[in-house]
């Protein structure tokens, strides 16, 4: 049995996985954290994760694996190495769906939580009778680009300007200040962080104990998108909270507690009992150091 972390460079300078990989190594628990992105290693953080796709060949069925990167190549990766049925924390299938905007739209649909409305769009006429509300609205081309990527109209005059080769989903612009309520989820735990956009002039940023409510919002989206880690954003629309975004494995800011519930429960997946990791220096010396071959 192993714990493995596929990772990138750019996730391993913030926050996770690095905390929690930390977490474990402190309690002597050896990770195997490899980069797919890079083959001749990390110039970054060298001692942090190996290189490359050779080593996490290494996974075997008992192996867990936990993944948190944005580079193709590591979900490419990763699609493969489920073959090989290890323990997925969050699967590919998983990750991909959220990370689309259409079939992430799909799935909240079905799941009943109350969500950014959607429309799809082959033609500015298609979009000529949104209300005041959904403006700006973003453009999600459906395939052919990042995810990540998408445009942001102000006025419906602009839309000419868009290339409508493919098919658009249409969702109004959400900015990160518009977000009221962020929830992070780590198999059966939650918590909520009040982003400050409640507009009753209180101080926002604060950690606290989610509502019954904001509970069955996490418990339908676990059901139907099936990941095990991840994040909810809500922001406030016609007077209440709607889902606007999931993060597959966020970073869990402002959650100081996180590294460790997320350290348990890999170790639970790994059939290890976490109080018997037991703390020594050479162990903890050897953890999370698979190191770039020169």
């Amino acid at each position: 049995m192993g714990l493995w972390v596929l990772t990138d460079c750019g996730s391993l300078g913030q926050r996770m996985p690095s905390a929690v990989i930390d977490w474990l190594g402190a309690r002597g628990v050896p990770v195997r954290a490899v980069s797919i992105e890079n083959e001749s290693g990390l110039a970054s953080t060298p001692a942090r994760a190996a290189p490359g796709a050779a080593r996490a060949r290494e996974l075997g069925s008992t192996d867990t694996v936990l993944v948190r990167a944005q580079d193709p190549a590591t979900l490419v990766t990763w699609r493969s190495l489920q073959k090989q049925r290890v323990r997925a924390v969050n699967s590919w299938s998983d990750i991909v769906r959220v990370r689309n905007r259409f079939t992430l739209a799909l799935a909240l649909s079905r799941s009943g939580v109350p969500s950014l409305p959607s429309r799809l769009a082959r033609r500015p006429e298609d979009l000529v009778d949104l209300g005041s509300d959904w403006w700006p609205v973003e453009l999600h081309p459906l395939s052919g680009r990042s995810p990540r990527e998408f445009d942001v109209i102000e006025r419906f005059e602009q839309l000419e300007d868009v290339e409508w080769s493919r098919i658009t989903l249409a969702q109004p612009h959400v900015r990160p200040e518009d977000m009221a309520v962020t929830l992070y989820v780590a198999g059966d735990r939650v918590w909520a962080v009040d982003d400050g956009a409640r507009g009753d002039g209180t101080p926002g940023a604060v950690l606290h104990t989610p509502s019954p409510e904001l509970r069955q919002v996490t418990t339908r989206c676990r059901r139907e998108l099936g990941l095990t880690l991840f994040g909810i954003g809500l922001t406030r629309r016609a007077g209440r909270l709607v889902v606007a975004s999931v993060c597959d494995f966020p970073n869990y800011e402002r959650v100081p507690d996180a590294p460790g519930v997320i350290g348990r429960l890999l170790l639970g997946l790994d059939g290890r009992a976490s109080s018997n990791a037991r703390y020594s220096p050479e162990a903890a010396a050897r953890a999370c150091v698979l190191r770039p071959r020169h």
